[in-house]
């Protein structure tokens, strides 16, 4: 149906409000392809639309986070732009474009949504899509250090983000209608970018198979052509693995992108995503090269500036964690002269040391500082125990040039070790050029190091051919550098390899680590020797060549072999055993027993052959070979006979029981006796992780065998055994160790409820999180852990209308206990840990990307009939959730039937343990005359926080004492000799949050101070004279989920007894934090207690124009709870 004359006012005015329907926006498409003047109209419309400054209305953010400037918009209202568009058509001239297929294409192209995402002033998705969108900005200045999320650049209200979605849904419906490939994409495209992403996956999946006709979607991606649809995909999986659903997805996205690769090796789109994709997955070095690589291309588009944004924030850390305590006890053995114990700890530690030498101790040298004894020690140390002279040369060298001039040289040196650790390798390559060269002047034979280091950075900065150009120089200068100094010279040629491979030739790069291996094997170091045969096999299993890789896997195993230390041992071959499950189960199996046993055998070590067999007898039973599993255990037991040292041969014959029970259980044959003939065997030697794990796979097999009473006691008995672990563990004893408690706990409650004991479920729960809190936080303070909490006084100290609400995820059910003066109710929904995380984390994203509010509550109002029960007659609310739950956004949760946010109908506090706080929260009211603000808005030069300074005076108006530390003057010594005095401590700045190192979160406290205070010190400190601490900063309750207990900075404020802690789960807006703590303190000063206050003002904002959205006010909740 053509349309033969001009459309009306009113149609053009829905046109272009995106208010047609499909048909009738299809025939104003062909009419104004054709005719002047209406195509004038509808341009200056878009045009005006996109530039005319307009006031957010509700929901929508009317300004940006800190450090920007004004962000304008609103519903293209009224005919204001009528009469300019009038005047616009009357001087057109025969210039029309073809532009049906450029602006207004059909539905079943991608077109309509480029040009649709064309008016949004930032982008919602921060990988690339494909199909020509132009460059928006993503990230914008908040109040975090990690990752930030990106920013739709309008609301519910906004003319561009309703004509996306109206788009978007005549896209999906048109794929609907007819799903071809391009159609399924381009719905994917529009979902994504509306952030449905699970949405977003399945529609790419759908265009994958049916491109391919194979359902598998791992093998359609192999077998893809098409890379635009693949490099999509990719970006979907890996916003999905953001959210926390799927671990997996991250897999999933860095093998779409490498096929995409495949297919088109320098598309700048596939390579921004790689290292996008690479950086998101955890593989800093690698994103860090592919950032780099992109940059080779493209070094002056505003791709390029966000792409040296994500080098800028990629940092490494290389932290020694024991090297003072070992330097310690080096200087007392010389004080002492205890020579032989001095000597020892260096060959112990050599490459700490030898590391710490080199970076830090000698750029002191000539000053105060520099410690002559102990160098010249460990120097000689490693030239006459480690075959080591560079360092013992070097010294020598120095005695006779000028000292001034050698400082300068190893400042240099320890200013590029310093970029390198903070991950700005190309900042850290002119300083080791600068040190090399100062070196080569004063004659130094340490200029040799340097070299390997500039070497090394110009290989993570890219730049191959300068650095195996550097390295051919220093060879041909040093040429007897291999007999002199063979570990440095062997890291030069690894390094060459490295390089030379990194440039497409294999070949090249093995003959260097054929040079290579001899010299450091030399020297005598097996796991630098691992390190390269590691290497060596990553590198040919990327060539395809897999059995050539399994042959260096097996003398990297090989060499550990030969060391002492058989636990490093057994973890390189688990590594090794699971790389060799993914790749078939026949090949493993004869890698096993053919290498590992063989060379164990030969190296007369019985307890790693022991070990080996019960490894092999694991792959036996994943694959149903009972027999051959029960042979495997026949060796296994021959073996251990022959361990001489009795714990470990008592701890094997313990692993051989359960071994053999586990093979009868997956015969359907429980056999208790096994499990109880180990747990006698375990007894006497202190192994309580490994007790605790017997004990919970007797419970299960009593409970198999409907025994509950004794399935119940091996719980208790082996959560006293949890209780009692009080010493050091490694970082994998610590994850083994947390997950036999929580398994321990989960069995308890699940036993417990289904007995009807629901008060003691309740205390399993509780005991757990506050066992967790005092583990990670309050052991070096040798707190005892906390006691019973019984629910009968829970509910005969609560205010009134007050209520305790305790969550606990177990197995695919989310258990909640509600706790009120009438006493305790539970209630179980039917969800998995999975989809809460993923639920909640999709409507966190819509949260911080400005989505429409009809969608946020939708969303929140979802969420929120799972995570909280109706029918709960109180005004305040004390949650006490698992670390899972503490991704629920609760304060945004909305009620539709009530039509109100929950922060309207409850004053909200989380605890990360009521028993922890029970036992340790002192009275909330203790005074606030002292406050310690810290203004840490300049603490990040990329990110300057323009509110938070005028914050910080603001704060500092309200007390009578305060003592306010501002940017260049918040150190960390500053603030611990503070914190101690104060009542109040207001923090507004950077934090940086370490998911995988909860610990090690910190709060940056000056420009001068990069280190910032991390959790774990703040957990130390004696805070229980503070009254509250804000912590008004991006996401300061946000940390390891991994634990029955969330670990943060605002949960260390908590362990160290701080009763009132305000964080935040999200990042915080600058303008609107500073505007929400004005409100704050000013009701805290006339006498509001700090929940009720922060709660008020958050309803202000809330009901102001500029700040309703709900990312300027949702992100802030009140953490802590005290009797009083």
């Amino acid at each position: 149906m053509h349309m033969t004359n001009c459309p009306s006012e009113e149609t053009l005015a829905a046109f272009i409000d995106g208010r047609l329907d499909i048909e009738a926006r299809q025939r104003v498409v062909e009419h104004v392809t054709t005719c002047e003047d209406c195509y004038a109209i509808v341009s200056f419309a878009w045009d005006f639309q996109a530039e005319e400054p307009a006031e957010a209305g509700e929901g929508g953010r009317g300004a940006v986070a800190r450090g920007g400037g004004r962000v304008v918009r609103g519903r293209f209202g009224g005919r204001v732009w009528w009469a300019g568009a009038a005047a616009a058509a009357a001087v057109v001239t025969v210039f029309l474009p073809p532009i049906h297929n450029r602006l207004f294409s059909g539905p079943s192209t991608i077109v309509r949504l480029v040009d649709a995402s064309e008016h949004l002033e930032k982008r919602p998705v921060e990988g690339r899509l494909s199909g020509g969108f132009s460059y928006k900005k993503f990230d914008r200045p908040k109040r975090g250090g990690g990752d930030q999320s990106g920013d739709l650049a309008s609301a519910d209200n906004d003319i561009a983000h309703l004509n996306l979605s109206n788009v978007g849904a005549d896209v999906e419906s048109e794929a609907k209608k007819h799903p071809s490939p391009q159609n399924l994409a381009a719905a994917a495209t529009s979902s994504l970018l509306l952030r449905q992403i699970t949405q977003a996956v399945d529609n790419y999946t759908q265009a994958l198979i049916q491109e391919t006709g194979t359902t598998a979607v791992d093998v359609a991606v192999g077998q893809s052509k098409n890379a635009d649809l693949l490099n999509d995909l990719a970006v979907a999986y890996s916003d999905r693995a953001l959210t926390g659903n799927d671990s997996t997805d991250h897999v999933r996205a860095l093998n779409a992108i490498e096929r995409a690769h495949q297919l088109k090796t320098d598309d700048l789109m596939i390579l921004w995503n790689r290292a996008l994709i690479l950086e998101r997955a955890g593989h800093r070095q690698q994103a860090f090269q592919e950032w780099q690589r992109y940059l080779e291309l493209d070094a002056t588009s505003p791709w390029a500036t966000e792409a040296r944004e994500h080098l800028s924030g990629l940092q490494e850390a290389m932290r020694l964690d024991n090297l003072n305590a070992v330097k310690e006890s080096l200087k007392a053995a010389l004080s002492r002269n205890e020579l032989a114990r001095a000597a020892s700890l260096v060959i112990q530690h050599a490459e700490q040391l030898r590391v710490d030498c080199e970076e830090e101790l000698l750029a002191d040298i000539g000053t105060g500082g520099y410690n002559a004894q102990l160098v010249a020690f460990i120097a000689r140390t490693l030239a006459e125990e480690e075959r080591d002279p560079l360092l013992l040369d070097s010294l020598n060298a120095l005695k006779s040039a000028d000292t001034a001039a050698t400082r300068a040289a190893f400042n240099a040196y320890r200013l590029g070790c310093r970029a390198h650790k903070d991950g700005q390798y190309k900042d850290a390559i002119p300083h080791f050029r600068d040190a090399r060269r100062r070196m080569e002047d004063i004659a130094s034979p340490f200029s040799i190091r340097a070299a390997w280091n500039e070497a090394r950075m110009l290989l993570y900065d890219g730049q191959n051919p300068a650095a195996i150009s550097l390295i051919n120089q220093e060879l041909g200068r040093n040429q007897d550098a291999a007999r002199l100094y063979p570990l440095v010279a062997g890291q030069l040629y690894w390094i060459r390899g490295l390089a030379s491979h990194g440039l497409g030739n294999p070949s090249i790069a093995l003959r260097n680590y054929e040079k290579s291996l001899p010299l450091i094997e030399g020297i005598g170091e097996p796991g630098s020797l691992a390190g390269i045969e590691l290497v060596t096999a990553d590198a040919y299993r990327a060539m395809g060549e897999t059995r050539e890789a399994w042959r260096h896997h097996f003398r990297a195993v090989r060499l550990l072999n030969a060391s002492i230390d058989l636990e490093r041992q057994h973890n390189v071959l688990n590594g090794v055993v699971r790389a060799a499950t993914r790749e078939g189960y026949s090949f493993a199996a004869a890698l096993i027993h053919d290498g590992v046993l063989a060379v164990a055998e030969q190296g007369s070590k019985p307890l790693f052959v022991a070990d080996a067999w019960l490894t092999r007898s694991q792959f036996m039973l994943s694959n149903a070979d009972f027999p051959g599993a029960k042979l495997c255990m026949t060796h296994a037991t021959a073996a251990m006979s022959l361990v001489s040292d009795s714990g470990a041969r008592t701890r094997l014959a313990a692993d051989i029981d359960v071994a053999g029970y586990r093979i009868d259980e997956a015969q359907g044959v429980i056999s208790i006796d096994a499990l109880t003939k180990s747990l006698d065997l375990l007894h006497g030697i202190d192994n309580r992780s490994r007790l605790a794990e017997l004990y919970l796979l007797r419970s299960r097999a009593f409970s198999v065998r409907k025994q509950v009473a004794s399935a119940r006691a091996d719980i208790d008995a082996g959560l006293r055994e949890i209780d009692a672990q009080r010493t050091p563990m490694r970082s994998d004893e610590r994850r083994t160790f947390a997950t036999v408690a929580a398994s321990l706990v989960d069995e308890g409650i699940r036993l417990d409820l289904d007995a009807g004991n629901d008060e003691s479920a309740f205390d399993l729960a509780e005991r757990e999180r506050a066992r967790v809190l005092v583990e990670e936080f309050s052991k070096a303070r040798n707190e005892p852990l906390p006691a019973r909490l019984p629910v009968k006084e829970i509910a005969a100290n609560l205010p009134e209308r007050t209520a305790v609400i305790a969550q606990s995820l177990n197995a695919n059910q989310l258990i909640t206990w509600v706790i009120q003066h009438s006493g305790l109710r539970t209630y179980r929904a039917p969800i998995s840990a999975a989809k809460l995380t993923n639920d909640a984390q999709e409507l966190i994203t819509l949260v911080a990307t400005d989505s429409a509010l009809a969608a946020i509550r939708r969303r929140a109002d979802a969420l929120r009939a799972v995570v909280l029960p109706d029918g709960i007659n109180a005004d305040r609310l004390i949650i006490a959730p698992d670390a899972e739950l503490y991704g629920i956004p609760w304060t945004v949760l909305y009620n539709a039937k009530a039509r109100k946010y929950v922060i309207q109908q409850y004053e909200i506090t989380i605890v990360p343990s009521l028993a922890f706080c029970w036992d340790h929260a002192g009275p909330q009211d203790r005074g606030l005359r002292a406050a310690l603000i810290v203004d840490a808005s300049q603490s990040r030069e990329d990110h300057i926080l323009p509110s938070a300074r005028a914050e910080a005076d603001v704060v500092a108006s309200v007390f009578p004492q305060p003592h306010l530390l501002r940017n260049g003057r918040g150190t960390r010594e500053q603030f611990r000799r503070s914190i101690v005095a104060a009542d109040v401590f207001h923090y507004a700045g950077h934090a940086v949050a370490n998911v995988m190192r909860p610990e090690r979160s910190r709060l940056l406290m000056g420009a001068d101070d990069s280190e910032g205070v991390t959790a774990e010190e703040i957990a130390k400190l004696p805070l229980s004279g503070l009254s509250l601490v804000v912590l008004a900063a991006c996401r300061t309750s946000s940390g390891n989920t991994n634990s029955d207990v969330l670990l943060t900075l605002s949960t260390a404020f908590i362990s160290a007894g701080v009763p009132t802690v305000i964080a935040t789960w999200a990042d915080a807006d600058d303008a609107s934090t500073a505007e929400l703590f004005a409100s704050f303190y000013g009701l805290l000063r006339s006498g509001v207690p700090a929940a009720a206050a922060l709660r008020q003002s958050q309803l202000r904002l809330l009901e102001s124009r500029q700040f309703s959205a709900p990312g300027y006010w949702a992100p802030f909740i009140v953490m802590g709870y005290s009797r009083a």
